[in-house]
Parts: C-alpha cells; sequence; structure tokens
C-alpha cells in the first residue's frame, strides 16, 4: 500500500445510493439520434397518447443536453413546453392520461431551478408531488394531473404513489445538498427514515452532518447505518464513513476502509461498471482513494471505472476517471494519460469541462428548433 500527497480530503454533496441514471454521452450523437427518433415518430405514430408517450422521452433527453451543454434558457423553455403541450394534448383528446407525460418535465423544472440556486422554488415544485395520495390530483401548474392517469405510468397506484415519494424525496434533499441547506436536511429527512427512502435519507444526513462540521459524527452515523444495509447500499454508506473519516482527520480509518473497498471492486466485471446506476459510486471511491494518498488504489479503480464508462459511452465519467489518471498514474503513464484527457475535453460540449463558449452545432440547433416548434402547437 502506497501512501502519497493527495488533495484535502471532502465528501461529495450528493447522492450516491444507485438510482436510475442516463449515462452522459457525447452530446452532438446524442442529439442526432434524438432528432432521427423524432421524424421516425412523426412519420410512424398514431394516436395523441402514444406519440405524447414517443416525444415525452425525446423532450426530456433534449433539455438534459441543453442544460449539460450551458443553453440553461433553451433547457427552460423547452422544458415548459412540453409541459404545457402535454396538458393541451390531453385536452384535446379528452384523455387524462396524456397528463402524466407531464410530471417529469414538472420535475425536471425543479431541477433547472435548484441546479440555479432558486432552491426554495425547487421545493415548492416537489412538495406538490404529495398531495396525490389524499386528493387523487397533482396540480403541474397550469396541467392537472387526477383520477387514474397513473396508468400511464405505472401498473397500479400504489407503484404510482412510490413513485411520486421516491422523487419528492430524493429531489429534495439534492435540492438541499447542491445549495448548501445543510441544516435544513436532517429535519426534511426525518419522517421518512423508516420508509422506502431510508438509506437516501440516511446518507443525505451523514453528508449534511459532515459538512455542516460534525465529521466525526457523522462517521459514526454512516458506520452503523452500513452495517444494516446490504449490497451496493452499504458499499455507499461505507465510502460515506470514509470520506467523513478523512474530514475527521482520522487518515488511518478512512484509508482501512478504502483498501478494503478497492480490493473487492477491482474484481467486478467491466460490464457491472457500465451500469450507469452503479459509474457516480466507484467514480468517486477512486477519488476518494486519492484524496486519502492510496494512490495505487486510486489508479487502479479509475482504470476499471474508465473502462466500464467507455463501455457505456459515458463521456463525462471518462473525463472525471482521465483527470484522476493524469494524475495519480505512475510517473511513467501521466503524459499518456493527459495527453488522452486533453484531447477529451478539447471535443467535449458538456460545459461543466469545456473552456469558453460552446460551440455551434447545427444539428443540436435544429434538434432546439425542431421541438420547440411541437411543442408550441
Amino acid at each position: 500500500m502506497t501512501v502519497t500527497a493527495a488533495p484535502a480530503p471532502s465528501i461529495a454533496a450528493t447522492i450516491l445510493v444507485p438510482q436510475d441514471r442516463v449515462p452522459r454521452q457525447p452530446l452532438g450523437p446524442w442529439a442526432a439520434e434524438l432528432a432521427r427518433r423524432t421524424a421516425e415518430v412523426l412519420r410512424g405514430v398514431r394516436g395523441t397518447h402514444a406519440l405524447a408517450g414517443e416525444l415525452a422521452g425525446i423532450g426530456n433527453q433534449a433539455a438534459l443536453i441543453a442544460a449539460s451543454r450551458g443553453d440553461a434558457a433553451v433547457a427552460w423553455r423547452l422544458t415548459e413546453r412540453q409541459l404545457w403541450w402535454h396538458g393541451r394534448q390531453a385536452r384535446r383528446a379528452r384523455d387524462p392520461g396524456v397528463a402524466a407525460w407531464a410530471l417529469q418535465p414538472w420535475v425536471n423544472l425543479g431541477r433547472l431551478e435548484a441546479l440555479a440556486g432558486r432552491w426554495r422554488e425547487a421545493l415548492a415544485r416537489f412538495s406538490g408531488l404529495g398531495t396525490y395520495e389524499m386528493t387523487d390530483t397533482v396540480q403541474l401548474g397550469c396541467v392537472r394531473l387526477h383520477g387514474p392517469a397513473w396508468r400511464t405510468l405505472t401498473r397500479s397506484r400504489e407503484q404510482f404513489l412510490r413513485f411520486l415519494e421516491t422523487v419528492y424525496v430524493t429531489d429534495t434533499l439534492k435540492a438541499l445538498l447542491l445549495n448548501r441547506q445543510w441544516d435544513r436536511v436532517p429535519a426534511f429527512a426525518a419522517p421518512f427514515a423508516d420508509g422506502e427512502q431510508r438509506w437516501i435519507c440516511e446518507e443525505a444526513c451523514v453528508v449534511a452532518q459532515c459538512r455542516a462540521g460534525a465529521p466525526r459524527t457523522a462517521a459514526a452515523r454512516a458506520g452503523i447505518a452500513a452495517r444494516q444495509a446490504q449490497g451496493w447500499t452499504r458499499a455507499v454508506l461505507r465510502l460515506r464513513a470514509a470520506e467523513a473519516h478523512a474530514c475527521a482527520d482520522e487518515p488511518q480509518a478512512a484509508r482501512e476502509i478504502l483498501v478494503r473497498m478497492a480490493r473487492v471492486v477491482r474484481e467486478v466485471s467491466v460490464e457491472q461498471l457500465a451500469n450507469p446506476s452503479l459509474a457516480p459510486v466507484t467514480a468517486r471511491m477512486a477519488a476518494a482513494a486519492q484524496e486519502a494518498g492510496l494512490m495505487e488504489d486510486a489508479y487502479a479503480l479509475a482504470g476499471r471505472v474508465l473502462q466500464g464508462a467507455r463501455a457505456a459511452r459515458d463521456e463525462c465519467m471518462q473525463i472525471d476517471m482521465l483527470r484522476l489518471l493524469a494524475d495519480a498514474a505512475p510517473e511513467r503513464e501521466r503524459e499518456t494519460w493527459a495527453a488522452a484527457l486533453e484531447a477529451a475535453e478539447g471535443t467535449t460540449e458538456y460545459a461543466r469541462y469545456r473552456r469558453g463558449d460552446p460551440p455551434s452545432n447545427p444539428v443540436i440547433s435544429e434538434l432546439y428548433e425542431r421541438l420547440e416548434a411541437l411543442f408550441s402547437n
């Protein structure tokens, strides 16, 4: 085990417990595929309900591309127009089930608000999801989701209620952590501590406690929770314990946890590492190992995560791992990794890695224009 100089320890202010996640593919080809699918849908799909369902997925992904590219105003406009379009189509077709497709754009508007620092508005938007259980209605701005509209999205009303709770709890906690509202996290999480969202709430509370200045308390809490959890959730909580120990200036405790975890993850198949829901966990393990000075483990983990990211065509994860490898690799390899990183950063359209304004991309611009026109009708 080699311990060398490393970046300052930290705890990632996000949720790592595995959830559905879309791999962050290169934005140009992704947009081109969405444009192809849009044309195909408009040629071949008949019936308002089927058309709304197809365009819902395309519109949500297009807005994600816009947000990822740094086109925040476009992302908001696309999402808002899509929301209104689903409401109009539901009224025109007299099919309340069509309005259910407006739920994801409504949530996405809240996510955009959280990203922009408008966390109070985001929380107010998410809180409205809880009305369905009592009233059979969710008001999504000008769109009303009511009665049996859940049949569009889930197999049962109970499953729909679980979905709404998952979104409400998870997105509220993400918004609070993103906007550094550490003191608000425990109070929000408390009512859900014994339910299906228990582990997400536990993780958020550990992060909030550590960030609020109580890393030893956070480490102890994560350790207790990890012993009760299973699978990848347990791995996340053990990782959080290691991060908190490092922040508490207890490096040896952090290293002992990370060395054991690295040994296991290095044996995980590339197919599993390509799972976009697990990639944030394994990537954070690699970064935490680097912060703990475990350069050999960080190097090995980053290489494995990079393999998975390449298999999934996840451009963001590839760049993150190339950055780590350019710093943590053996001296003789660093120049090679640095060159690969420079090439990846030089072609990316993701705003978080790009320097300067986004380059003009007619494929993406055409996709924006086509969908804005569709959702304006």
